[in-house]
């Protein structure tokens, strides 16, 4: 792999290692496919707020009334990294859902 273009493009390599993640994936995709209706309806209002494991031991995403601290497990060779999407429904309502 080129490792220039990688990086030109913010791709990690990981992201072409295919063994073992295929089933992940798969869910992955159905847990976002479950969610199209409501993704459509928040999109753009800035209520809603992606994450993704990096290299971190995690993140905090900001809302209206609070902070929500989201933290990762070490990062297990063979399995994807961890991501997710929360989404702001009220000031004390949110719709959480996380893959790894």
């Amino acid at each position: 792999m080129d490792t220039n273009l990688l990086a030109a493009l913010t791709i990690e390599s990981s992201g072409f290692t295919l063994n073992g993640t295929g089933p992940y994936l798969a869910r992955s995709y159905e847990l976002l496919g479950n969610m199209l209706g409501i993704i459509q309806k928040f999109r753009g209002t800035g209520k809603m707020t992606g994450f993704l494991q990096e290299n971190t031991l995690g993140c905090t995403l900001p809302f209206s009334q609070y902070d929500l601290n989201i933290t990762y497990s070490t990062r297990q060779e063979g399995k994807p990294i961890s991501g997710g999407i929360v989404i702001e429904l009220s000031d004390y309502e949110i719709i959480f859902r996380y893959w790894i």
